[in-house]
């Protein structure tokens, strides 16, 4: 099953990876040609003073900096990367709320995320590092290899930011938030209800009934707003999520069948008779019964609105 799961894993890793360096690889081709041909022509055909004997080629001749002239582009260097910075912020923050109003948990699942917080890291990481070199200059000296590593840095932060965009939309595409939830809760699941400390078992069931009612609100959204397609994913996911489940009930820890605190305040929960909870404890299938009282609640919504849901 595992090697299943890694061979399964692999080409969307790989793909995943060429919607981020293909564009990324491109635009930055592009820049460079564009600027070695440019300079070049000014090196060599329009430039100022000649180049003095023992300077070397273009290349060598650009990254010797001017420790009085390189300041002010260092500054901008700062500049624009807090600028990018402030630009990205912006544009997640209007999608990302967009999207909240309308799923909820979009917010939380956006900044658990490690894509998203490692770009942002990078941003902020790659501002401090270009004002730290920009006051790092003296009279006479220019640190080329700080220089250098800040303007690949500013210049990859760039080119960066069309795929983040891109990969922003592909994160808050409805399906796909379906399946991050599902998977999330599944992983959640599997690894609680095999634990061995009761705490952390308790901790746990609360991720499931949450992911539960979140694809019990999506549905409902999409039942309102008329969309089968992702009312149809949420229906098949809570299925999946206890297929999924069930594979592993019987590895449980006993601990993982007592209802919780953590749980027992849930409006489901508290409704129902204490004798009703002590049989679903004894039976093991709160979780189980959970998710078909989700599935009473979409159908009866649905039976109006959208009644081919429930044939499903």
């Amino acid at each position: 099953m595992s090697s299943r799961r890694r061979r399964r894993r692999r080409p969307s890793t790989g793909r995943g990876l060429r919607l981020w360096l293909v564009p990324m690889g491109i635009l930055a081709g592009i820049a460079l040609v564009v600027f070695a041909g440019f300079f070049f022509l000014d090196h060599n055909v329009t430039g100022g003073a000649p180049v003095k004997q023992g300077e070397g080629g273009a290349a060598n001749y650009y990254v010797r900096f001017d420790p009085d002239r390189i300041g002010d582009a260092l500054t901008g260097l700062a500049g624009l990367t807090a600028a990018v910075l402030g630009i990205v912020l912006t544009v997640v923050s209007l999608l990302v709320q967009l999207t909240s109003e309308r799923y909820t948990g979009v917010a939380q699942m956006f900044l658990r995320d490690r894509t998203n917080v490692a770009v942002m890291i990078y941003y902020v990481v790659t501002c401090v590092v270009g004002v730290a070199t920009s006051l790092s200059l003296h009279g006479d000296f220019a640190p080329r290899a700080t220089v250098l590593a800040v303007m690949i840095a500013t210049a990859f932060g760039l080119v960066m930011m069309l795929p983040y965009f891109a990969y922003v939309f592909r994160f808050l595409a409805p399906t796909n938030l379906v399946t991050r939830i599902e998977a999330q809760a599944t992983g959640d699941v599997l690894a609680a209800a095999t634990e061995q400390d009761p705490a952390t078992i308790q901790e746990g069931q609360a991720p499931a009934i949450a992911a539960l009612e979140e694809l019990t609100d999506i549905t409902s959204n999409s039942i309102s707003g008329k969309d089968k397609i992702i009312a149809s994913r949420c229906v098949d996911a809570i299925k999946d999520f206890v297929v999924r489940y069930l594979e592993v009930k019987d590895r449980a820890h006993p601990q993982w069948f007592k209802i919780g605190e953590g749980i027992r305040r849930n409006p489901d929960f508290v409704a129902m008779d204490p004798e009703s909870l002590r049989e679903l404890e004894a039976d093991k299938t709160w979780l189980e019964w959970k998710a078909l009282r989700q599935y009473l609640g979409i159908y009866a919504e649905a039976q109006s609105d959208m009644p081919d849901i429930n044939y499903l």
